[in-house]
């Protein structure tokens, strides 16, 4: 099986093209060597690469991540830590706490960052969708 990669327009995701048709997304080489304008890598690259390729669509299809709000982010990373309202000081107090995870009270900016930095997540995870 062998690979064309594309080179996409600004902001397009590249392709993987086999026999003229589009067939994955693809994505750029890494370590391989570069001679007029070919990417030339190992020789099992492309079949690492497809195997991601298919990998990764496989896993979007039978194991898709379920999307969860700011509130069920913050309930399963306190389970995951085993941790409960008062070990959240820097959300403020367990009432605090207790109405952040009741929907009484959203999370601010400063709490959405001070949890990004402890639970070592992207502060995108307690917004808002």
């Amino acid at each position: 099986m062998t690979f064309i990669h594309t080179t996409p327009p600004p902001g397009e995701a590249p392709l993987l093209l086999r026999g003229g048709e589009k067939f994955f997304p693809s994505f750029p080489r890494r370590g391989g060597r570069e001679a007029d304008g070919v990417v030339e890598a190992h020789r099992l690259a492309d079949l690492a690469e497809a195997l991601s390729v298919f990998i990764e669509a496989y896993d979007n299809v039978h194991y898709s991540m379920p999307t969860l709000g700011p509130r069920e982010m913050l309930r399963f990373l306190m389970e995951q830590n085993d941790l409960n309202q008062s070990d959240l000081p820097e959300l403020g107090s367990q009432g605090v706490v207790s109405e952040i995870l009741s929907g009484k009270r959203s999370l601010n900016v400063r709490q959405i960052s001070s949890l990004a930095k402890r639970f070592n997540v992207s502060p995108g995870v307690f917004l808002e969708s």
